[in-house]
This record gives C-alpha cells, structure tokens and sequence, in this order.
C-alpha cells in the first residue's frame, strides 16, 4: 500500500524539529499526492504541531481545493516547484546492486549531488506446471515475488483468449479457468505487472 503524504510530511516536519534541520517551529512544507496536486500546511502551521487535519490540498495550477483549510501563502511557490519538477526514468537495470548518482542544478544554487542504491531480487517463473497436486509443479509460483509488491497476473490462451486474471496475485494459482476447471494441456501466455513497476510476459505449458 502506497505510504499517505499528509503523514509524511507530518513525521518530516518532527523530524526537522527533533533533528534541529528547522529554524523554529514555523515555515512550510509540502510533499506531492499525484501529477497534478500536492499537500502543503496551513497558514499559521506549527511544524511541531502539525496534523494531518491542518494540511491543505493544492493543484499544480495553484489552485485551492481543500477550501476548509487555508493553506501556506507560499504554495503558489511549492506549486511552481512540482509544475516544472523533472522526473527521471530509470530502465535496463541489472540483477543485484545498482547505485545511482545524480547531479542537480538550477543555475541559481551550488550543484547538490546524491545518490541511491537499487537492488533487483531474481524472480525465478516456471515454464511449466502440471496441476495433478502431487506436490511437484502444481502452482504458477513466481519465486521472490515479496520484492514486488502487490503482483497482477492475467492468463491468455493460444487465441488470445483470457482465461485467468488475479489483481493481487498470491502464487496459488493451478491451471484452473474462472470456474475453478482445469484448462487443457496446451501453452498459454502471461502478463505480470508488479506494483513497482516491473511489467514480465512469456509463456507457460500446462501439463495436466
């Protein structure tokens, strides 16, 4: 499950206060809900006080949507901010470590620099099952799948057919159709999608 960012910056605004990162216990925060709004305090906000309840919903645009909860005079500032921030896309990673370093810079400010590590788990899928529950192969079990989060997997026959889907998939599945039948032995093609943005297909034979 996705982590709430009224929360977050909630335990950010004690952090900065217990970790003397914050000059007083005034100034605003901010932290993004989606590519088109963020949350920011309200005016007046205490860091060290501050609630979810006194955090306040803004459109990129600078916008006002939660009109209960008058927020920062600055989010027009924050808002700028997540209008014009840059993302980055990060592909082709290897199996194991990967440490990435970036430079940042907006001609105005020294370059900050920092970096992240990144480690990609082997997921280890059978090519084949064969549902007869004699306790070998009988499960589609996708090996390290708990490094992925919440797994979608959907099955298609030969035709192009769909014969299964599972948006939180939990490796139990055993070659059934929808109505809990066995599909005949034949090939069929999958697709998973990982809740961290890991996309596999391939091919799978069952064997009855």
């Amino acid at each position: 499950m996705a982590a709430d960012p009224r929360q977050e910056i909630v335990s950010t605004g004690q952090y900065l206060l217990s970790h003397q990162l914050a000059w007083g216990s005034t100034g605003n925060i901010s932290a993004r809900f989606d590519d088109n709004s963020f949350f920011i305090s309200a005016s007046g906000a205490s860091l060290g006080t501050l609630t979810t309840e006194n955090l306040s919903l803004c459109r990129v645009n600078g916008e006002t949507v939660t009109h209960n909860v008058t927020p920062s005079k600055e989010h027009r500032v924050h808002a700028a901010v997540y209008l014009n921030d840059p993302k980055a896309t990060v592909t082709s990673l290897s199996e194991g470590e990967n440490r990435l370093l970036w430079t940042v810079s907006n001609s105005v400010c020294p370059p900050a620099e920092d970096d992240m590590l990144i480690t990609v788990s082997k997921i280890d899928i059978p090519s084949l099952i064969t549902p007869n529950m004699d306790n070998k192969n009988d499960y589609f079990e996708l090996l390290g799948i708990e490094v992925l989060g919440k797994v979608e997997l959907t099955v298609i026959d030969r035709r192009g057919a769909l014969v299964y889907e599972n948006p939180a998939y939990d490796n139990l599945w055993h070659g059934t159709d929808y109505n809990g039948e066995p599909l005949p032995d034949d090939i069929y093609f999958y697709i998973i999608e990982a809740e961290n943005g890991l996309a596999i297909s391939g091919y799978l034979y069952i064997r009855n």
